[in-house]
């Protein structure tokens, strides 16, 4: 298994063999039950094109009421210690694998939050000899998020919301190669989170990957399923049943329920963050339930 070190967290140059859509992203998102507040917010870069794209998506109660998505914006300056600013969303680095302050500010909605780790960050599993310009890598890390939120003129305050981010770089992010897929994480508590993907590549070809931290070990999932639910009508996805084995042989079962949409509609394919509850025996906790899929 790869190693993360802290200079992973940083921002990659691509080499002289990276592809037109060689991509570097930081996704934080995250839901606090005391207030029914969820967001998902992620920066994308292109640097071959010489552009930056924003997500950035506040839900309440189960209702979208903050979009400022933007898909074509200029590439920024910049690294995570002092900030990396994309259409008002800054996230700066206050400790590598640990530490994250985000923040963002218009009129209809302010952000301050820190985000504080309590996992170790967690790679997906690389090819032998794949080179970074070949296969991007990845990161997964659970954590807590806290600090104030505005919305309108209503001052909140977030103590303790179930958060998680992830950071990839290199490869290429070409959304429209990707037939559909389901990405699932959870944080239940300081001591069990999980996360786990199910991409077809084809209608019939899919591969899993996925991990699970117990509390005292982060380790890779050796068996993994992911069943969406889907509404009939619309076509969107109302939760997903995810199974998993990890490595110690222990068995699993996360049954998630989408409470919220946030919906990002990249040219002919649409990714849609559900923020979902989840629950495993008498526990529960929240997180996400990502459903892709082309919609030509």
């Amino acid at each position: 298994m790869a190693v993360i070190t802290p200079g992973d967290d940083r921002r990659h140059v691509p080499g002289p063999a990276a592809r037109p859509l060689w991509n570097e992203s930081w996704w934080f998102p995250f839901y606090d039950p005391a207030t029914t507040i969820g967001v998902v917010t992620r920066i994308g870069l292109l640097p071959m094109q010489r552009t930056a794209n924003l997500w950035l998506l506040v839900t309440r109660a189960g209702t979208l009421v903050h979009d400022a998505t933007a898909l074509a914006l200029p590439l920024p300056a910049g690294d995570i210690d002092t900030g990396i600013t994309v259409g008002g969303l800054s996230y700066q680095c206050l400790a590598p694998l640990e530490r994250w302050r985000l923040r963002y500010a218009s009129a209809a909605v302010e952000i301050d939050v820190e985000w504080r780790a309590f996992s170790p960050a967690h790679p997906w599993p690389v090819p032998p000899g794949a080179t970074l310009e070949d296969v991007q890598r990845h990161l997964e890390q659970s954590g807590w998020v806290s600090g104030r939120l505005r919305l309108g003129d209503e001052h909140l305050t977030i103590a303790r919301a179930h958060a998680h981010r992830d950071h990839s770089w290199g490869g290429e992010r070409d959304w429209s190669k990707l037939h559909r897929w389901y990405y699932t994480s959870g944080e239940l508590g300081d001591d069990l989170t999980f996360n786990a993907v199910k991409v077809w590549l084809a209608p019939d070809a899919f591969l899993t990957i996925g991990c699970l931290w117990d509390g005292r070990e982060a380790m890779d999932a050796t068996e993994l399923d992911v069943q969406g639910h889907l509404d009939a009508t619309t076509g969107d996805h109302t939760g997903a049943l995810v199974t998993l084995r990890d490595a110690r042989g222990r068995d699993w079962r996360f049954d998630g329920r989408v409470l919220a949409h946030c919906p990002v509609q990249i040219g002919p394919t649409r990714v849609d963050d559900g923020v979902s509850e989840f629950r495993s025996g008498d526990r529960v906790g929240y997180g996400i339930i990502e459903y892709g899929r082309q919609q030509r």
